[in-house]
């Protein structure tokens, strides 16, 4: 496994989102809880350490499909008196057929160029933001 790929400290990692953020999932990991909602939140947290931004606002959402699994992921933030709107996607394929990818999209803009077979660790997601952010 790459260093810059998502990992098995990214999962059971617990960030935790202060408390204005409104999130459908909880604002706190907890003994047992899914590793997939503590990435989730890591990923709006690191996104404002890298960028100085102020969170917002999460959305998890997930979806079985005949081959796989979806996982998507909103951020909103706000930097410097702009929206910040980052939305992960993530599909596993169950039959291991080659099928899994990640991508990623900031404020509306596809980056084709950051899509990937492999999820990248969540830190590494929120240096892609920050790097769009300040080419």
């Amino acid at each position: 496994m790459g260093r810059n790929q998502i990992n098995s400290y990214d999962n059971a990692r617990s960030w935790i989102l202060p408390d204005h953020v409104c999130s459908n999932i909880p604002r706190r990991g907890s003994e047992g809880m899914l590793g997939a909602h503590n990435a989730a939140r890591g990923l709006l947290v690191e996104i404002c350490r890298h960028t100085g931004a102020v969170p917002l606002c999460l959305h998890y959402h997930e979806a079985s499909h005949r081959r796989g699994w979806l996982i998507i992921v909103t951020a909103l933030a706000e930097s410097a008196g702009n929206f910040l709107l980052v939305t992960t996607r993530s599909f596993t394929d169950w039959h291991r057929a080659g099928d899994d990818g990640w991508r990623i999209c900031i404020n509306g803009q596809d980056l084709s160029d950051e899509d990937r077979n492999l999820t990248p660790s969540v830190p590494m997601q929120a240096a892609i933001v920050d790097r769009w952010l300040h080419p």
